[in-house]
């Protein structure tokens, strides 16, 4: 077991997004990874890029259902995120309902993601609904 610690890298930039894939693609660079983990869309997003440039594994995390109200923007924006996601080397969803999303409605590859359920105790969550005071 590797005895490393996990650090976690923030890029906020007043540059936005230009200069946050800048900034990403540097501290790879520095960093050499050989894997990424990342949580949002747009980190997922910037980590499929930088593991296509240096070659590290792409982990990437959906927690929640993408739906894409706006017409308009919908068939640029469905085509980033099967991009996005089917670029990646695992895809980890926090559901099978968030995973299926993904199957369904971008064409995520079922074999490149894993399923990895809320860890919340939902018989303690019920429980302190049921004896609150209100």
């Amino acid at each position: 077991m590797d005895s490393r610690p996990v650090v976690i890298h923030r890029l906020g930039n007043s540059w936005g997004v230009l200069g946050q894939i800048f900034r990403y693609i540097n501290l790879v660079r520095k960093v050499k990874p050989d894997f990424v983990l990342s949580f949002l869309f747009r980190s997922n997003w910037y980590n499929t890029i930088g593991s296509k440039l240096f070659g590290y594994k792409s982990l990437l995390s959906e927690r929640g259902i993408l739906t894409l109200d706006s017409q308009i923007l919908y068939q640029n924006q469905k085509k980033l995120i099967k991009l996005v996601f089917n670029s990646g080397d695992v895809t980890i969803c926090v559901s099978s309902g968030v995973g299926s999303c993904l199957v369904e409605n971008y064409s995520l590859n079922p074999d490149k993601m894993v399923v990895l359920n809320n860890f919340y105790n939902l018989q303690d969550i019920k429980s302190i609904t049921r004896n609150s005071d209100r």
